[in-house]
């Protein structure tokens, strides 16, 4: 009777050995080295330079106040920049094994920032939808103070 399968590298198990991943045989350290995405002292350098240029164009957003928001969205895209990067120097941007239909492995986590990224732009209210819903509001809003004056007096 089996108790499931064979543990080990490439097996669905523990790799062995210090600081290994699971079935990958591989260290973090090692996929930072590889496209840097997970490497703070590669990302957030970046992040830093984005961060900035988010609270820039977004005039709604308060340094204070979004601070900390901005730049965890800030470091989510210095990762996914880095991806792109790194695939973009790759001899096939999306097999390691095209005759064996083997993307890169980093698609898998790419997605997953991509998604986080998404989250953070609706959140932060920057994804062009969500700008434009907070325009409107605003837009209401006007109109509605404009509408109140003219009934209730006041200043124009």
């Amino acid at each position: 009777m089996s108790k499931g399968p064979a543990k080990g590298k490439g097996r669905g198990g523990p790799a062995k050995g210090k600081g290994k991943g699971p079935a990958t045989g591989y260290s973090w350290s090692q996929f930072e080295v590889t496209h840097g995405a997970r490497s703070p002292a590669l990302v957030e350098p970046r992040a830093r330079e984005l961060a900035p240029e988010v609270l820039e164009a977004n005039a709604h957003l308060d340094a204070a106040r979004d601070g900390a928001a901005v730049f965890r969205y800030a470091v989510t895209l210095a990762r996914v920049e880095r991806v792109y990067r790194w695939l973009s120097e790759q001899d096939d941007a999306v097999f390691v094994d095209e005759e064996a239909g083997k993307p890169h492995g980093v698609f898998e986590r790419l997605e997953k920032w991509e998604t986080q990224a998404d989250r953070a732009e609706e959140r932060l209210a920057i994804a062009p939808l969500t700008r434009a819903k907070l325009g409107l509001q605003r837009v209401r809003g006007e109109a509605l103070v404009e509408h109140l004056r003219r009934v209730y007096g006041g200043e124009s």
